[in-house]
């Protein structure tokens, strides 16, 4: 057995072991999925048919071709997978630091004065991705952090942050922003605050 597989022979059992109702494989492409949604990436599409020659090439090089069905993507294993992608795709202390061009120690305060969102998964500090842009982080981000309620479950925030709100309209805009996006447009974070106020907890 490949270290892989003896890998995904314990994902199956912890999976097996919390009665949920889906297996390692499907359960990694869960976490795929989410990983490339908070990425916003877009799945590239076959424009033409694969002819019989590229099928044989793809074949002998070991590809499956088949097409396949993943279960077990109730709501509890899709919350899973997008909590597990969003630790996967967060910053740690020193990446954050190296982005912001600021000192480690300026995110640990950060952290601590809440002016940066982080998380602390196995007793290390981790900071999710919709906090920052480019270089920098969400203009006005320390206004919403406060009003947050600190028991909100990261998903909770990062949701929050991530997903239009119908309070948020611009003129111009053709549709509610995220909170995300209106601060990114330079609008005034005290209306995201007044929002996440209300952040009902996950």
């Amino acid at each position: 057995m490949t270290e892989i597989e003896e890998v995904m022979k314990v994902l199956d059992e912890e999976l097996a072991a919390l009665d949920l109702h889906t297996n390692a494989e499907a359960f990694v492409w869960l976490v795929l999925e989410e990983v490339a949604s908070q990425r916003k990436l877009q799945t590239p599409k076959v424009t033409h048919p694969l002819s019989a020659a590229e099928k044989a090439a793809y074949l002998a090089g070991g590809f499956d071709l088949s097409e396949r069905e993943y279960h077990g993507r109730g709501p509890l294993e899709r919350t899973m997978a997008e909590y597990v992608a969003m630790i996967a795709e967060a910053l740690s202390i020193r990446e954050a630091a190296r982005l912001l061009g600021v000192h480690r120690g300026t995110i640990q305060n950060r952290l601590h004065r809440r002016s940066l969102y982080g998380v602390i998964p196995r007793g290390r500090w981790l900071l999710p991705r919709f906090q920052f842009h480019g270089k920098e982080a969400l203009p006005g981000l320390e206004k919403i952090l406060h009003t947050l309620d600190p028991e909100a479950h990261p998903l909770s925030v990062v949701r929050f942050f991530t997903t239009p709100q119908s309070d948020l309209v611009m003129a111009d805009a053709p549709a509610p922003l995220s909170p995300r996006d209106w601060l990114l447009a330079g609008c005034p974070p005290e209306r995201v605050a007044a929002l996440a106020r209300e952040l009902v907890l996950m």
